[in-house]
């Protein structure tokens, strides 16, 4: 492209051009014509990735950070609406990171804000800032305190990773404030191992919450009555018997209270009560359609099914997948139960424990034959992952 035609391009298209590139391109842009050297300074997004960190090259490196700083703190333009930084690898960015988000969040309309870049404790102007609609931080086990007062009254979207809170009401301090969200995520967050932190997740507004963390410290509490997906993987989970999720249609459980490792580790046996709190709780999500339930398999082979899902419980699942299955009486019986609650189920997908043995692989076979007769228009698969990684579909 010659220098003309770039020069003649209008300016909106310049800047939307300028906004899609990251940081290294957009530099590289400033070379297509004098325009475009105007324009690269006064770019509202921004996107620095890990590709444009020069590695072990100190000078270049002092020279990359002070490049930040001068597209943060000396903006040519209206401000900052877009910032994306991930440089997670590359050293310890603490006391720069904090002055580049109380910046953003003092002194630019910044409306989206992602960043990656080892353990930073957020400022209190963080939240703070009510131009903010978007806010991912991956914090990477950093003891954050929440402040007292949160303002950040525009978040739609929020998604905390490896967040570690100093206090067991900081977690719920925050979602107080946060009224408007759409969509919560947290990944892999902590607390005070010495206190429970109970998590309330009662956002009207709220349409997706995913949750992961393996801490058993954390209590959680689902009344959000306008979910329509939720992936949960973790030990301690609650849905509000009072609440109708009549939205809900799209569910994960997984690892659902009793990980394998949790058990090895602390040497605690599954047991009926705990079972049957996982069932309740599918139960309880009547209108949803989609429903993964994930390792709990290999942990209530020693309960009797029979017990289990008591009472006439009617779901309006479509589609059932189950990960880890081992293939026992107990399970066959548990999925048999399953498929008589739901009969407009149309789909079962079953993948098994990838160390089972041929025998035991036959006898699923056989159990799904006899769920088969009892549902006939069931479309059954059971699938084993191989020692490549690939699928093999079994029947």
């Amino acid at each position: 492209m010659s220098e003309s035609s770039t020069s003649n391009l209008p300016s909106e298209v310049i800047e939307h051009i300028i906004s899609l590139l990251t940081a290294r391109d957009v530099v590289r842009s400033s070379v297509l014509s004098k325009q475009w050297k105007c324009f690269w300074r006064s770019n509202m997004n921004w996107r620095f990735t890990s590709s444009d960190y020069p590695r072990r090259k100190p000078e270049a490196t002092k020279k990359f950070l002070e490049f930040i700083n001068d597209v943060i703190f000396f903006h040519k333009g209206p401000g900052i609406q877009k910032m994306s930084i991930n440089l997670a690898r590359h050293g310890d960015f603490h006391w720069p990171a904090v002055m580049w988000m109380d910046y953003l969040a003092s002194n630019h309309p910044i409306t989206e804000l992602d960043l990656n870049i080892g353990p930073v404790v957020p400022p209190v102007s963080l939240f703070s800032c009510t131009s903010l609609v978007i806010l991912r931080l991956a914090l990477h086990n950093a003891r954050v305190k929440i402040p007292a007062e949160i303002k950040l009254t525009s978040l739609k979207e929020l998604c905390l990773e490896n967040a570690n809170f100093a206090e067991s009401k900081d977690a719920q301090r925050l979602l107080d404030g946060c009224s408007t969200l759409n969509k919560l995520e947290f990944q892999n967050c902590t607390g005070n191992p010495l206190y429970d932190m109970d998590l309330r997740i009662n956002l009207l507004e709220l349409r997706v919450f995913i949750f992961n963390s393996s801490s058993e410290y954390i209590h959680v509490h689902v009344a959000a009555m306008n979910l329509e997906k939720f992936d949960f993987i973790g030990r301690n989970l609650t849905m509000s018997e009072g609440v109708h999720f009549s939205f809900l249609k799209d569910v994960r459980l997984d690892e659902f209270q009793w990980l394998n490792n949790y058990r090895i580790f602390n040497r605690r046996k599954p047991t009926k009560e705990t079972a049957n709190k996982m069932l309740k709780t599918v139960s309880s999500l009547k209108m949803a359609e989609n429903i993964l339930l994930g390792e709990w398999c290999t942990e209530v082979t020693r309960i009797d099914a029979t017990e289990l899902l008591d009472g006439e419980v009617h779901l309006h699942l479509n589609h059932i997948e189950m990960d880890s299955f081992t293939g026992s009486e107990v399970e066959m019986r548990l999925v048999e139960r399953l498929v008589g609650c739901c009969p407009q189920l149309r789909r079962l997908n079953i993948n098994l424990y990838c160390k089972l043995e041929q025998p035991i692989r036959r006898a699923v076979r056989s159990g799904v034959r006899s769920i088969k007769k009892l549902s006939p228009t069931l479309i059954v698969s059971v699938r084993s992952e191989t020692i490549n990684g690939s699928l093999k579909y079994l029947c």
